[in-house]
């Protein structure tokens, strides 16, 4: 099997491992929870630069337009990325967080700049427990 079939699968399980986890236990309150976010950005973000540097800036639009499948993941991802703004969003504007720019942020790179955002948000809620 190659990677770039092993690495959804990777991903697919550490997705359930994390749900899991969140749901049936006080993940949200612990500090190594703003950490994944953190070192998810990263790695996330390096392999995402990684990915374009192997197959070019707009591959991504040539995976999600050359099929119906490809748009309806297209959609699942822009519409998933919208749940979870509109579901941060109020948390982030009583934490004084620059809406603007993590707008941008969230819209120019989608997971890896949310993931930021969340561990940025994280942390504010870590300060006002402290």
């Amino acid at each position: 099997m190659a990677l770039v079939q092993i690495l959804p699968v990777v991903s697919l399980i550490g997705m359930v491992a994390l749900v899991v986890t969140a749901t049936f236990t006080d993940l949200m309150k612990s500090r190594a929870f703003l950490w994944f976010w953190v070192v998810y950005a990263v790695g996330f973000g390096a392999f995402s630069l990684f990915a374009i540097a192997e197959d070019g800036l707009v591959s991504f639009w040539t995976n999600h337009t050359a099929n119906w499948i490809g748009n309806q993941v297209w959609a699942d991802l822009v519409f998933a990325l919208a749940i979870g703004w509109i579901l941060v969003l109020p948390e982030a504007r009583r934490r004084d967080m620059n809406i603007w720019f993590w707008l941008n942020v969230v819209l120019g790179t989608a997971t890896v700049g949310f993931a930021a955002m969340i561990a940025r948000l994280l942390y504010l809620r870590a300060q006002d427990t402290a």
